[in-house]
């Protein structure tokens, strides 16, 4: 009996076609930043070797399509392979009629195609698990029936559309059996009855919805949109009884008070808050205190996940995330500036506070990502951590623009030249395309890296550092001066 190669199998020729590379990470010249780039050439080689090759393999091939990417593939070749299609960013230039209606993947950004178009795309795809749907540039309604046969989607951004006179509502009632993440962005029209309903209480002291639309799937709420553009938050967090992030923009439309009472009473799983305040009044410290018990409520939610993008630092925010310290594990502070008190030292040093606070915290980012911050008063900052509590963290993201004037002071060279002769303090500067930076070019003192490796030296358990864009991976411990390799730990670690 003839032996058959495991390649004229199609089920293994197609798992293998899935590892032959296709999409390739790239960084782009002009600006820095990685983008992936189509590379269909060994693909485009393997669909000639035989018909069994071409036909078990061409779904590999056309099983994405970006147009940036591949736009050079005729209107022909497009349509004779889009019922292949199942991940599809959809461009003005889509022929039609487009016979693609096996879509897990579907993305129509504002003012490409015409509305009937992108309807036929939605509503002819009923296995979509992911859709993101910008609306056009005139004020049109959601359409309920555009979402009755999305039964299986779980994840939905939507944005530029009418929402009012309960459109988002009953949208959501239809896609409400599997969604697990919601982003919102500009809905018009919304009124705050819109998604009212009665609350009562259920088992032990968590509320429960009683009447109205119910997500109870839903683990991830994001509102790129503050009120009145979107639905309120609180509103919409009041129907999710298995909500464990909540990301929302913050404005003085919004009772933080009420919106910190709805997630304590009817979220009770929630452990991730992301939030942003950008008008000067503290929203966010507010909503973070509360949540941890600094407000009138009993404490209710230890989080693990911190984000707070506002104008300051202050010691109001930082006592507030404090009040997560027994459970807190990843944590961002995202500013303006820093001139906590009128001085720049004094804010980097508030905002360093929880490495001292927080013994749990695995991760932490601080930026600042408006005004020039002198590298010295980050230094300084790390410095003057008198004692780090945080022992198991393993990454430290510090970004911030330092001032032009750095990098002119004598004796200052850049920092590819200081890691010329290998690492420092055993830290390793990260290839130049792993990261999308122009920090390369900047010019430090030259003993500037020592102080900082030094600073965070006792942090046996980090391995990951940036440092104003530049990327460090750790690959020795170094101790008075001599270096020891991580038993167990690859000397050869791979930037995060």
């Amino acid at each position: 009996m003839p032996t058959t190669h495991a390649l004229e199998l199609p089920e293994i020729l197609t798992r293998v076609g899935y590892f032959l590379p296709l999409w390739i990470s790239q960084v782009v010249p002009e600006s820095g930043i990685p983008k992936m780039t189509f590379k269909p050439k060994t693909v485009l080689s393997c669909l000639l070797v035989c018909k069994l090759w071409s036909r078990t393999l061409l779904p590999v091939l056309w099983y994405t399509y970006i147009y940036e990417s591949m736009k050079r593939a005729s209107q022909e070749v497009l349509v004779r392979n889009s019922p292949l299609l199942r991940i599809l960013d959809a461009h003005s230039d889509l022929p039609s009629p487009f016979h693609c209606t096996n879509l897990l993947e579907l993305t129509i950004l504002q003012g490409v195609l015409d509305l009937d178009a992108q309807r036929q795309l939605v509503r002819t795809n009923p296995g979509l698990r992911v859709l993101r749907w910008d609306g056009p540039y005139t004020q049109v309604p959601l359409n309920p029936q555009d979402f009755v046969h999305l039964k299986r989607i779980r994840s939905l951004v939507i944005s530029h559309w009418v929402g009012g006179d309960g459109a988002l509502a009953k949208v959501l009632t239809e896609v409400s059996g599997s969604l697990v993440k919601l982003d919102l962005g500009w809905i018009q029209g919304m009124e705050k009855s819109d998604l009212a309903a009665k609350v009562s209480a259920g088992e032990g002291s968590v509320k429960k919805r009683t009447d109205g639309l119910v997500l109870p799937y839903l683990e991830t709420f994001i509102s790129s949109c503050s009120w009145p553009k979107g639905p309120d938050p609180s509103d919409l967090v009041q129907c999710c009884p298995n909500l464990k992030s909540c990301d929302t923009i913050l404005t003085g439309d919004i009772d933080v008070t009420r919106l910190s009472d709805t997630l304590i009473d009817c979220c009770p799983k929630l452990d991730n808050v992301t939030v942003r305040d950008y008008v000067r009044l503290h929203l966010g410290e507010i909503l973070v205190r509360d949540l941890g018990g600094g407000g009138p409520r009993e404490p209710i939610h230890k989080l693990v996940s911190i984000s707070v993008s506002q104008v300051l630092v202050t010691k109001n925010l930082v006592a507030a995330i404090l009040l997560h310290a027994p459970t807190l594990e990843y944590l961002t502070i995202m500013v303006q500036e820093v001139n906590a008190d009128g001085a720049e030292d004094s804010g980097v040093a508030t905002a360093f506070l929880p490495l001292v606070g927080c013994r749990f915290l695995k991760s932490f980012s601080f930026c600042i990502w408006n005004r020039a911050t002198r590298s010295a008063a980050i230094l300084d900052g790390l410095q003057q951590v008198y004692t780090w509590e945080c022992r198991g963290i393993e990454q430290l993201f510090l970004d911030f623009t330092p001032p032009e004037e750095e990098s002119k002071q004598e004796g200052s060279v850049s920092v590819e030249e200081t890691f010329m002769d290998g690492p420092v303090l055993g830290w390793t500067l990260c290839p130049k395309q792993a990261v999308s930076t122009n920090s390369y070019v900047l010019k430090m003192k030259k003993d500037f890296f020592n102080d900082v490796f030094e600073a965070v030296q006792r942090l046996e358990l980090l391995r990951v550092m940036r440092w104003n864009g530049l990327k460090f991976v750790r690959t020795s411990r170094y101790w008075h001066g001599e270096s020891f390799g991580d038993q167990g730990i690859s000397s050869a670690v791979a930037p995060a």
